[in-house]
């Protein structure tokens, strides 16, 4: 049995997963099933190149929500010595989750 959000793999008998509290399956789809479809995406927050440690944290808590995203860094000032920035962008539904979750990591 395994959890289709998370993927953990969990022993027979057990029907919901303990972690994301969804329904389990007999079996993951492989990788080359799973389909790809347009979402439309919006900047959550943004900050400056230099804020890698930020930006690690802010990954590791929309990871563990499942909230999928999008690290835009091709956003840059064409002035020569300008600092370039980031943004974090999630699914325009995830948005206010998103939001939510990263407010206290100062994005």
């Amino acid at each position: 049995m395994f959890c289709p959000k998370c993927k953990s793999e969990y022993r027979e008998g057990f029907s919901t997963c303990a972690d994301c509290g969804v329904d389990l399956i007999k079996e993951l789809p492989s990788e080359e099933e799973e389909e790809f479809e347009y979402v439309e995406l919006t900047t959550i927050a943004e900050t400056n190149s230099f804020n890698f440690g930020t930006i690690a944290i802010a990954k590791s808590i929309l990871n563990s929500e499942g909230i999928k995203y999008y690290i835009n860094d091709s956003i840059q000032n064409f002035i020569p010595g300008a600092i370039s920035f980031i943004q974090i962008q999630v699914p325009i539904s995830d948005a206010e989750n998103a939001k939510e979750l990263l407010k206290d990591i100062g994005l």
